[in-house]
Order: C-alpha cells, then structure tokens, then sequence
C-alpha cells in the first residue's frame, strides 16, 4: 500500500465588523486498512434527495467498522437536513446538521454500525434536491 491513502482536510474561518477567527487548515492523512482486491471500497456519487428521512448512499463502504463520510448540499435553493438513527429504529431519527447550498456535513469519522440498521439518513425541504456524497472506509489511523 502507499502512504497516506486517505486524506482529511479541515478549515472554519469567520469576519463580521471587528470580529475575526481565522483557523488554520488543518490535515490528516493515513493508510487504508486493507490492500483492496476489488475497486469500490469508496462512494462518490451525486444523488436526488426527497422529502422524508432516506438512507444516505455508501455503496459497499463497510459500516461496521469506523467509516469517513462527507455530503455536500449540490442544489441552489435545497435546505437539507442530515440526522441519524441513534437506537435501531428507523423512526427515531435525531437531527443532526442543517446544510444551506453549497455547505457540507462532514467530512467525519463515523463510528460502526450495529448489525445492518441504517445509520447516516437525509431529507431536504423540496423534491428532488441534489446531495453529493463521499465515503470510504475509516482506514488505519496512526
């Protein structure tokens, strides 16, 4: 494997008047956890979100171990919503992020999943509003 597979890229700043805050970008890199034989351990993919919670597309990213995810908001005027299902049942969903266009959620190290319940789910308040996501498995963090 080569060094530095996954990479990790942080930043938030803000300005308004005479306050300031400017943080520093800050990167993480590290390995894959396996030498993958088939290509699609990784989700890039631009999906058309509803109005009701849905599952967040990760292809065959594995969830059962700690798993990295971004969604970026692909539409104009879409609000969307992320949330997670926090006990198992899928109608107990908790918000969690509200992404204006162009914000994203992300990207972060999710942990594992228990069994095959869903985890990461999004909704937007129009039809159809474009979601952009990336995921990988979470790697062999140093």
């Amino acid at each position: 494997m080569a060094g530095n597979e996954i990479s990790l890229t942080s930043k938030l700043s803000f300005s308004q008047g005479s306050e300031t805050f400017a943080d520093t970008v800050t990167t993480k890199t590290q390995n894959v956890a396996t030498a993958y034989v088939v290509v699609g351990h990784g989700e890039h993919v631009s999906v058309n979100v509803g109005t009701a919670y849905e599952n967040v597309p990760t292809a065959d990213v594995t969830l059962t171990t700690s798993h990295l995810i971004r969604v970026r908001n692909g539409d104009a005027t879409a609000l969307l919503t992320m949330g997670f299902v926090h006990d198992g049942n899928v109608s107990n969903i908790v918000g969690a992020a509200e992404l204006y266009p162009g914000e994203m959620f992300g990207p972060i190290r999710a942990i594992a999943q228990a069994g095959s319940k869903p985890f990461w789910q999004f909704k937007s308040n129009v039809a159809n509003a474009k979601a952009i996501v990336s995921a990988c498995d979470g790697g062999a963090p140093a």
